[in-house]
């Protein structure tokens, strides 16, 4: 059984700083990082991502999903939040306001790997024995698109 709980942990001490208690489900994805190590992203089979707050633990948003979540990242910038999902969609969220700036559709299969390029104008999904795809998010064009392989060639 997949926990409902994330955890933060010091990796000096070993010691338990915050339980994250609030999904209903499993949560499949977390341990993201906003850049400036403030917040933490995790998302659910319970169809929500939640971002969190480092130093007390405390949900500060919860964004909803049409289906489980199964990747999650923060922009270079901490501004946006990009999620995977069992929809086979890939959605870009705006950090403060929480609502959805762009659904990247088009792949066959879960989406289960996001990224943002270093300069956050792209961005990569990869779905389950499908493709991996890199998005001009901000024209959003798909200007690239593979078949997933363990060994991408040009």
């Amino acid at each position: 059984m997949v926990s409902q709980t994330a955890r933060i942990w010091d990796t000096e001490s070993g010691r338990e700083l915050h339980r994250l208690v609030g999904h209903v489900g499993g949560v499949f994805s977390g341990g993201a990082f906003s850049p400036d190590g403030k917040k933490v992203l995790t998302g659910s089979y319970d169809k929500t991502v939640r971002i969190w707050d480092t130093e007390t633990g405390e949900e500060l948003k919860k964004l909803g999903h049409t289906s489980a979540v199964l990747a999650t990242v923060f922009s270079p910038d901490g501004t946006k939040v990009l999620t995977g999902c069992y929809g086979r969609v890939a959605w870009i969220w705006d950090v403060e306001t929480g609502k959805v700036l762009h659904e990247l559709a088009g792949h066959a299969n879960w989406v289960r790997a996001v990224a943002f390029s270093p300069d956050g104008k792209k961005v990569l999904t990869g779905s389950s024995r499908d493709t991996s795809r890199i998005w001009d998010w901000e024209r959003f064009l798909p200007p690239y698109n593979r078949p997933a392989t363990s060994d991408l060639e040009d």
